[in-house]
């Protein structure tokens, strides 16, 4: 495959082949070693992408859980979209209580919140299709984490993957922001 699309049509496929307790075991493990390798608990900001189910994402509702209750001093912090035209993220402080709508994509959003500047957060966990073995991820194409990750300054920038790496994402720019570490249900990978 040798464009960006290619590679997403080809793992978006893949990915919907993957039936429901593939998907939510393989989150399961992802989720152990997640709290296993990384000392959540010692971060004060951790931002977590909401899944998009329709998509076949990786379930980190559960990881939003098991922080609320196992980590309670920890702040949680989701996406919003804060300029669509202009591919802008914000992340928003979420609570046990928050009450979410979803966004032109369908992507669940937290409705209010407080903002969470981006040099402030310790972890951030990114969605993606599929990564490669130099830590560069491809998403769905729309720009907005690789606009974000610059500005996480001291963040571990980490991807969750049901599937292991490829040798090479082609057709790299500027905006490809590579990421440190990514967790398959079997390995964390360091870049």
């Amino acid at each position: 495959m040798n464009t960006k699309q290619e590679l997403r049509n080809h793992w978006l496929e893949k990915r919907s082949k993957l039936s429901e307790p593939q998907k939510n075991n393989y989150s399961h493990q992802i989720q152990e070693l997640l709290f296993i390798e990384f000392p959540i608990q010692k971060a004060e900001q951790v931002h977590v992408f909401l899944p998009v189910l329709e998509k076949g994402e990786v379930r980190t509702w559960s990881m939003i859980q098991y922080i609320f209750e196992k980590f309670e001093q920890v702040n949680v912090c989701a996406p919003r979209i804060a300029d669509a035209k202009n591919r802008i993220m914000e992340s928003v402080s979420i609570e046990r209580h928050t009450s979410y709508s979803k966004n032109k994509w369908g992507i669940d959003e937290p409705a209010i919140g407080a903002i969470i500047q981006p040099e402030t957060i310790d972890v951030i966990l990114i969605p993606l299709l599929v990564f490669d073995t130099k830590g560069q991820r491809l998403g769905y194409g729309g720009g907005f984490y690789d606009r974000y990750l610059p500005k996480c300054t001291k963040a571990s920038k980490i991807g969750l993957s049901f599937f292991d790496p490829i040798d090479e994402i082609p057709e790299l720019n500027a905006f490809d922001m590579p990421m440190d570490f990514c967790v398959t249900p079997n390995q964390v990978y360091k870049f």
